[in-house]
């Protein structure tokens, strides 16, 4: 991949392969300061609520068997600031970092604004997938995968992408829900055809792999369940383009827009933030239909 300066090679090679790789992008002690953030503040929080998908709901932590969080979060910007301070700043500064700003910028062909974000302990073992399905007029977007510490080792479950697969359609894909049996025996078909090769580097604390939204991409299994994989993912649009559907406002961090999904300072967003519990418990109230599966009487 040509270096980020030589932006006109950089744009090139990520538009015909489906992905470029920045080393040490980002400041190695700001990934550590995120990590070290995540362990106080977020990590043993058994009883906090956090966006979890699929399906998107709020779920406490679920642990591995080494003491790992093992499903991501999502929507790092929608957190509580007063109950997690140092995480969320130290994320949201790696999540518009210049240097990350300036290469997708470079991509997108205009400044860029951050949707959906995640961070992971874990690795989950995503399964091959594509952010977007393919649909004509819809916004480009770049995907970015954060090393918030060295992930080398195949034991960690390392990112993957198929390059050039943004310029395919995988039969049996097109209409597939992602999470539907059609879809992921579509993706494993094409996994086992001969010449699909796959890219898993090895990645250092800080370096940062970007991924056309239409590049086939996930993580390789951890061979070590004692394994961490800390990385942050985001997705990135043009700053110009609509607001997505859902979206509550926008804010601005490091000059970059930012969309939330979820009002932290809403009633909901402070009860879930601070009384978890009673949060669930109005919740499963919300829910509760005692005239469902009763036949009405004539």
């Amino acid at each position: 991949c040509p270096a980020l300066a030589d932006a006109a090679a950089f744009r090139r090679f990520f538009e015909h392969e489906g992905y470029a790789i920045v080393p040490a992008a980002l400041p190695a002690a700001l990934c550590a300061e995120t990590v070290d953030a995540f362990l106080r503040e977020v990590h043993l929080a058994t009883q906090a609520l956090f966006l979890r998908q699929p399906p998107t709901r709020y779920a406490a932590h679920v642990y591995t068997l080494a003491g790992h969080m093992q499903y991501p979060i999502v929507n790092l910007q929608d957190l509580c600031a007063p109950r997690y301070p140092h995480f969320r700043s130290a994320a949201l500064a790696l999540l518009t970092d210049a240097t990350l700003q300036r290469a997708v910028a470079t991509l997108l062909g205009e400044p860029a604004r951050l949707g959906e974000s995640r961070f992971f302990d874990a690795d989950p073992a995503t399964a091959p997938h594509r952010d977007v399905p393919f649909a004509a007029g819809a916004a480009p977007m770049v995907g970015a995968w954060i090393a918030a510490e060295d992930v080398g080792a195949a034991t960690a479950g390392r990112f993957f992408v198929l390059p050039r697969s943004h310029w395919r359609t995988v039969p049996g894909e097109p209409g597939a829900p992602r999470a539907s049996s059609r879809y992921k025996a579509a993706m494993a078909d094409l996994l086992a055809q001969d010449g699909v090769a796959r890219v898993a580097p090895a990645l250092r604390q800080g370096d940062l792999l970007l991924w056309n939204a239409l590049t086939i991409h996930g993580s390789l299994p951890a061979t070590n369940a004692a394994s961490a994989r800390r990385a942050l993912t985001a997705h990135y649009t043009a700053a110009s383009a609509p607001l997505p559907r859902g979206a509550v406002r926008a804010l601005v961090a490091g000059g970059m827009p930012i969309v939330q999904h979820a009002d932290p300072r809403s009633l909901a967003g402070l009860l879930r933030s601070a009384c978890p519990h009673a949060y669930a418990q109005l919740r499963q109230l919300a829910q509760w239909r005692p005239w469902r599966g009763h036949r009405r009487q004539p």
